[in-house]
């Protein structure tokens, strides 16, 4: 019975660790497509919501805004866009 206890334990470490680590994956992938297109960012050091902010900026072309909006879109991210 301990064994199973102590399995279980060690099933759910790894599942923390694993999303810790997916989490992590995913913002890298983020701030890597935010940097390529020059938009500024901030970090807020949660991993349940990890950006702080987000700056929109003004007056780029409709292609950028349609790449922009995929980004924040596809990952929930409106909550911490403000336009600059």
């Amino acid at each position: 019975m301990i064994k199973k206890q102590n399995n279980i334990k060690n099933w759910e470490q790894f599942i923390i660790e694993k999303n810790d680590v997916e989490s992590s994956e995913i913002v890298d992938n983020i701030t890597s497509k935010l940097d390529e297109m020059g938009i500024k960012y901030e970090l807020s050091g949660n991993k349940f919501k990890p950006f702080k902010v987000i700056h929109k900026p003004i007056n780029k072309s409709d292609e950028f805004y349609k790449q922009f909006d995929d980004i924040i879109y596809t990952n929930n991210l409106e909550s911490v866009v403000k336009v600059s």
